[in-house]
């Protein structure tokens, strides 16, 4: 009986996007915040000064107004040293606020992390010692530790998700009384505490919730989220007939990041997109580079299945452990350090399967018998692959090379090119 636990290469690669996509959203929040903070405590100097220099503050007297214009301005202008504390404290607060709501973000990250982390343990687990193949009482022993393990993330999501309930409504899991639920979450919340890092930033959350009224914490805390999003949601332009970065995946539109010679050298820039050499072609074969995506490695299990892959998801050993034996062989653990060969027909196998999966086109021309290889780019070492498409029966001119992956929810990479 065949088991295999992992977790799959789309989801894998989601997940690193959704972690990269937190902390990059927390960094933005410190640096909006950091502005707001230094807007606040200069203000705040401004007041210190100029509370230095003119002890007195306001002297009504001197302006001569009215009776009514000067109880009212009386009534409505604090004085010098009440506007400093007050901006103080609102300055010193934003800055607590802002580690709150980053190390908030970072703890959904850790919790994605320790996902990512268990599933590819697990995986190591199963693929090194081969317990796939180990039957136990009817079963195969890869099959019971991928269920165990599915179990446990299961209650490990849930448990996450009563965390942030409570985090949200200032421990309203904490105040229930019943001593069958307040034991086990006693334990849980503190296993939450540890692994979420919140023992950084607990005592910003409880001075916050146990000195202001908790409505405006809650207001506070979900009104800045809801403007967080929407500024990251919304954007103004003036360009409207331009078209977006969205559009590149057309005919009429030229993106640089399809050209080699259009890369940035001062930044690193990872390859995730078809490649060619130049804008311009001079009597030479247009060389197409296509990077490899993890996310495309479903695709093709599925696509190509009696290609066989060159290592298992996750982490690897140059071991392999056995344990166990043959019926009627003796039962231990044994090593060995020479991993099959995949040889050169399941290589050659694996490559035309990757070369299949896209649909290659130069104008209404489609290739089909192109020759490829396995490549890794100059640029950062992207693994992918490389083919060369003739030119010399192309008329001179513009032309456009469209790149497709087989897949139901792919969007075809335009590439137009000038040959000359």
């Amino acid at each position: 009986m065949d088991c295999h636990y992992s977790i799959s290469s789309n989801e894998l690669y989601s997940m690193i996007i959704v972690f990269l996509g937190l902390l990059y959203l927390g960094v933005w929040i410190m640096i909006f915040n950091l502005i707001v903070h230094l807007t606040f405590r200069g203000f705040w100097i401004g007041i210190i000064g100029l509370g230095s220099v003119y002890p007195d503050g306001i002297q009504y007297d001197r302006l001569k107004y009215n009776a009514k214009f000067t109880r009212y301005l009386k009534n409505k202008i604090p004085s010098l040293e009440s506007l400093a504390l007050n901006l103080d404290k609102i300055s010193s607060s934003i800055f607590s606020f802002t580690f709150l709501i980053f190390f908030m973000f970072m703890s959904i990250g850790v919790f994605i992390a320790v996902l990512v982390a268990f599933n590819l343990i697990i995986t190591t687990i199963i693929n090194i010692f081969s317990l796939k193949a180990i039957v136990f009482a009817g079963l195969s022993l890869g099959r019971i530790l991928a269920a165990l393990a599915n179990l446990a993330l299961i209650l490990f999501i849930v448990g996450g998700l009563l965390s942030v309930v409570d985090f949200l409504f200032q421990g309203i899991f904490k105040r229930i009384p019943w001593r069958w639920f307040a034991v086990p979450y006693f334990h849980l919340s503190r296993f939450y505490r540890i692994i979420s890092l919140a023992f950084i930033y607990e005592a910003i959350y409880y001075s916050l919730i146990s000195n202001l009224s908790k409505k405006v914490v809650g207001v506070i805390l979900i009104g800045y989220l809801l403007v967080i999003f929407s500024v990251f949601n919304f954007s103004y332009s003036e360009f409207i007939y331009y078209p977006s970065l969205g559009d590149e995946t057309t005919p009429s539109v030229m993106s640089k990041r399809h050209y080699q010679n259009f890369l940035p050298n001062d930044i690193p820039y990872l390859l995730i997109h078809p490649v060619i050499q130049s804008n311009i072609i001079r009597d030479e074969p247009v060389q197409l580079f296509i990077p490899y995506l993890v996310s495309d490695n479903d695709s093709l299990k599925a696509r190509c299945p009696d290609a066989q892959p060159f290592r298992e998801l996750g982490f690897n050993s140059k071991s392999k452990f056995n344990i166990g034996g043959k019926k009627g062989e003796q039962t231990g653990l044994t090593i060995s350090t020479n991993l099959p060969s995949h040889g050169i027909e399941n290589t050659a196998m694996v490559l035309d399967c990757l070369a299949n999966f896209y649909t290659i086109s130069v104008d209404d021309s489609i290739y089909t018998n192109l020759p490829f290889t396995f490549f890794k780019h100059p640029n950062h070492n992207e693994p992918g692959i490389l083919t060369y498409i003739p030119t010399h029966q192309m008329p001179k001119g513009y032309h456009i090379l469209a790149v497709k992956a087989n897949r139901a929810d792919a969007t075809p990479s335009y590439i137009s090119f000038w040959l000359q």
